[in-house]
């Protein structure tokens, strides 16, 4: 989302998400990998 907030200046904003995932090796190891993620993106611009 972008949004003008004045002439010169500008705000964007973002959000990502990755559900919860697991998973576990079938080699016999035991391994598990898991993952879970948050990303807040935030960029204010000024053009001079």
């Amino acid at each position: 989302m972008t949004r003008k907030l004045t002439d010169r200046i500008s705000g964007s904003f973002s959000y990502t998400h990755a559900f919860e995932n697991e998973l576990t090796s079938n080699t016999g190891s035991g391994n598990t990998l898991s993952i879970e993620q948050n990303i807040v993106y935030l960029q204010l611009s000024y053009a001079l």
